[in-house]
């Protein structure tokens, strides 16, 4: 958690674009909005291929940040069970990672 406040600290500094406290996060929450609340089915997908590519331009930590800011503002059940599903996606990812780079440490 800490690692993640840090990376999220350094990319605020970067600019408000980067961090995801900044742009990037009132960016992200108005496509989670349009995508819970538009009358058109390509629309909210749309919104939610585009907030998967904004999310993942963001480093690991960030991602994390992002995703747990994003689900702490959700008023949308549906849209919040799929930042659910990232958020936990992106956790089991980094910790497969980090286990996989533990595991071939200690064999070598």
């Amino acid at each position: 958690a800490g690692e993640a406040r840090a990376t999220a600290a350094g990319d605020a500094r970067r600019g408000a674009a980067a961090g995801p406290g900044g742009a990037c996060a009132g960016c992200a929450h108005a496509l989670v909005e349009h995508m819970a609340t538009a009358a058109e089915q390509a629309e909210r997908a749309a919104s939610y291929a585009a907030l998967q590519r904004l999310v993942g331009l963001h480093s690991v930590a960030s991602r994390l940040v992002l995703l747990q800011a994003l689900l702490r503002r959700c008023g949308h059940p549906k849209a919040g069970a799929l930042l659910l599903h990232r958020l936990k996606e992106e956790h089991l990812d980094e910790t497969r990672r980090r286990g996989g780079a533990a595991g071939a440490a200690e064999g070598a």
